[in-house]
């Protein structure tokens, strides 16, 4: 707890990781910087992944392309994307799973449709 409060948490309950093991390989690389920069890249990844699958998602939907901006403002000012991020929960990672596994599985590619699905 000294160590939460140390970069800015206030709450009385401590934050705590509660995701099954293999996600440690995924989050490892950002806990191993200092503090302010794993955040800060981990919170531009989950950005930039909302980003890209709902681009992905409204393309392979039909969406006009000229407006794919639509589904970049959708895909970030959901509700859970902005919590997701503020909270620095592996969401986005999720996101990725499921659109991948989508776009691989229309496109009949079974093996990164496979490895896409290993992150839901």
């Amino acid at each position: 707890m000294p160590l939460q409060r140390s970069v800015g948490w206030d709450d009385p309950v401590p934050v705590m990781m509660w995701n099954p093991p293999w996600t440690l390989a995924l989050v490892m690389p950002f806990g191993a910087l200092p503090y302010i920069t794993g955040r800060a890249l981990w919170m531009l990844a989950g950005f930039a992944i909302i980003i890209v699958c709902a681009d992905l998602c409204w393309r392979l939907y039909g969406g006009p392309e000229r407006r794919c901006w639509v589904g970049w403002l959708c895909g970030i000012f959901f509700a859970p994307s902005l919590l997701a991020l503020n909270m620095g929960q592996i969401g986005p990672l999720i996101l990725l799973g499921v659109t991948g596994f989508v776009y691989a599985a229309e496109q009949k590619r079974w093996g990164p449709a496979g490895a896409f699905a290993a992150l839901i």
